[in-house]
């Protein structure tokens, strides 16, 4: 009681920094010793190998590297920070954005052909449907000429005298 905590911002963008690392390498214990901290939080290499993922290292590793130096003044400011994860957010959804984009001509074009294929197959199905009526057709007409002739066969047959 009676003690006054101060916070500069240079502090908080240091532990800010420490923190978006942990995050980043899936981190859960700090380093502990300072030697370790400087090793860890100010060599760009040592950081990049670290982080979780490579697009991360890319991204975010400079970021990083300047919030966490030990050097107060070489710490960049809050606002900048701001602006350049905003810009890197923009750019990332721009990315995103025309990823989604050529995916989706892509499908488009995918399932244009597969139409297209249907439709032709269907068109082929259709014409095979109309002769194999034409067939069913003249099979049934052949059937009656045949149905007749053994009727008259038959007809014939019966009445033809026999001599006995």
């Amino acid at each position: 009681a009676g003690e006054t905590v101060t916070a500069a911002l240079s502090i908080d963008m240091f532990s800010l920094g420490v923190v978006l690392w942990q995050v980043l390498c899936r981190s859960r214990n700090p380093p502990i010793s300072a030697e370790h901290l400087r090793e860890c939080y100010s060599d760009k290499a040592k950081m990049s190998a670290r982080l979780a993922l490579p697009e991360q290292s890319v991204l975010y590793t400079p970021l990083l590297c300047s919030i966490t130096t030990f050097i107060p003044s070489e710490r960049i400011t809050a606002e900048t920070l701001y602006k350049k994860m905003r810009d890197i957010a923009a750019s990332k959804a721009q990315q995103n954005w025309h990823k989604e984009k050529q995916e989706n001509a892509f499908l488009k074009d995918v399932v244009s052909d597969k139409l297209d294929g249907l439709d032709k197959q269907l068109q082929a199905l259709r014409q095979g449907q109309e002769l194999l009526g034409v067939q069913v057709g003249r099979v049934l007409q052949d059937n009656k000429k045949l149905d007749t002739m053994m009727r008259t066969l038959i007809a014939g047959t019966h009445s033809i005298p026999t001599y006995a």
